[in-house]
Parts: C-alpha cells; sequence; structure tokens
C-alpha cells in the first residue's frame, strides 16, 4: 500500500504500520506553483490571493507540520527523477 499526502508520518500509530518511509522533498518554488495553478483552475482562488495566503499561512503551516517529517522518513528524495532512477 502507498500513503501519500501532507502529512502521512504525523500519527505515530501510522508511522509504526509502514514499511518503509519516503519523502520527497519538493523545492518550494515548484510547490507553490504547483498550488498556484491548482487553486486557479479548481478553487476559483486568483494568484494574488493565493498569494497572500502563501505569505500569511502556508509557509508558517509547512514549516511547522510537513518538514518535520522529513526526519521521520526512512529516505528522502530530493526530487522525482531521483525516485524513477530507482525503477
Amino acid at each position: 500500500m502507498i500513503l501519500e499526502g501532507l502529512y502521512p508520518f504525523y500519527d505515530e500509530k501510522i508511522r509504526d504500520i509502514c514499511g518503509i518511509k519516503l519523502y520527497l522533498d519538493v523545492d518550494e518554488d515548484i510547490r507553490y506553483t504547483r498550488r498556484i495553478k491548482r487553486d486557479l483552475k479548481e478553487r476559483s482562488i486568483t494568484r494574488e490571493e493565493n498569494q497572500i495566503m502563501i505569505d500569511t499561512f502556508v509557509k508558517k503551516m509547512h514549516t511547522k507540520y510537513v518538514t518535520q517529517q522529513k526526519s521521520m522518513a526512512d529516505k528522502v528524495f530530493q526530487s522525482c527523477e531521483e525516485i524513477l532512477s530507482l525503477l
């Protein structure tokens, strides 16, 4: 089973049942570009509105909750290409 998302290792019970924990450390510019494109298309949130959310909330929450999961992973990848090279 593959479990993916923003908080896959946040709950200790979930971490304990994972055979191997992988973390994809995506560059900040890529993450925010993807978010803005998604929100424009799916949520009708403008680029300007999104930038305000990113600057006032999203970056702080990413640091507080998402980044800390990197230390819980068995392996940290810096790019999708790095993962694909293993296949």
